[in-house]
């Protein structure tokens, strides 16, 4: 039995080492002479030279902004309403109204919308309507489109084309424009590679493009970005994340928003909530927070545990 195991073991190492050896002789050999390397340049040249400053599209002038040009995830579990906070997004920069108590650059908004019917659609662009007004002529709404790397790029090149002041770009939702990924490929790298191809995009036009996803069924409050359902490519790979998420059990209404970039100097913490249809900042959270907090201490536990046991004060 030894020597059927011992020959078994050479015969499985020499499979392996005349796989390897045919393998490298399949891969082409560089040619160093053939090859261009760019030139070094000087860090103080880097920061000499004249570039334009990024453009902020929601947060105008402000040390943190909330969002900037680039690629950003937006997501939220389902029925959290971050699909109706997206067509407040498009409404309010091709206005140039505030959002969420920021100030807005105005420029033109394409909405992809792969999720709702035409009629779904249409009621809730009438019910924006009759609270903030009607539409303008530079909201654009888009029911059809290519996967990335099968023609998506082109298709937001040539709308960018037709209407160059377009600064802002919601996907809704991200994985309609994805290809199944293929069995023998890396899923990081994979999605990593679609990412950048939308890095280009957004960065030679100097646009924002919003890619709206979905949570992971479990929270994890303490890294809410860790919540993104999905490759953490995801999260390597563009340029900002908005992720929205219950954290409040005493004001179910309340949704937590935070938000962070390679772009951004810090990250934004905000609570927000409906009101008369629309997301705004929700007020007086901050105190309710600790009301909730202290509940949950130590101490709290201890006085309510005397206090029940001597209900009769003298």
């Amino acid at each position: 039995e030894r020597t059927i195991f011992k020959s078994t073991d050479k015969w499985v190492e020499k499979a392996k080492t005349e796989k390897k050896r045919k393998k490298t002789e399949e891969e082409p050999k560089v040619d160093a002479n053939k090859l261009e390397f760019p030139e070094l340049t000087k860090a103080k040249e880097y920061e000499e030279e004249d570039l334009p400053e990024q453009n902020n599209y929601v947060g105008v002038d402000e040390e943190v902004p909330f969002l900037v040009e680039g690629t950003c995830i937006l997501s939220a579990k389902s029925k959290l309403g971050k699909s109706w906070l997206s067509l407040e997004l498009c409404d309010a920069v091709t206005k140039g109204n505030d959002f969420l108590g920021y100030k807005t650059k105005k420029c033109s908004a394409v909405y992809f919308d792969f999720e709702t019917g035409k009629k779904v659609r249409q009621n809730r662009l009438k019910k924006l309507t009759k609270i903030v007004g009607p539409k303008t002529d530079t909201f654009y709404i888009v029911e059809k489109a290519y996967r990335i790397k099968e023609g998506f790029e082109e298709q937001l090149e040539h709308y960018m084309q037709m209407d160059p002041d377009i600064g802002v770009v919601v996907v809704d939702v991200f994985t309609k424009i994805v290809k199944p990924k293929p069995k023998d490929v890396n899923d990081y790298e994979y999605y990593y590679d679609l990412i950048s191809k939308l890095n280009e995009i957004s960065h030679k036009y100097h646009i924002s493009i919003v890619l709206v996803c979905h949570d992971r069924k479990t929270v994890d409050p303490s890294d809410p970005f860790a919540n993104i359902l999905g490759s953490t490519a995801l999260q390597g790979a563009t340029d900002q994340m908005i992720v929205m998420f219950k954290m409040h059990s005493y004001n179910d209404s309340v949704t937590h928003i935070s938000v962070k970039g390679r772009t951004l100097d810090g990250i934004i913490d905000m609570d927000a909530q409906m009101k008369e249809g629309l997301w705004v900042r929700a007020e007086n959270v901050a105190a309710l927070r600790k009301c909730d907090e202290y509940k949950k201490s130590a101490i709290y536990a201890a006085v309510k545990k005397v206090m029940d046991k001597n209900r009769k004060w003298r």
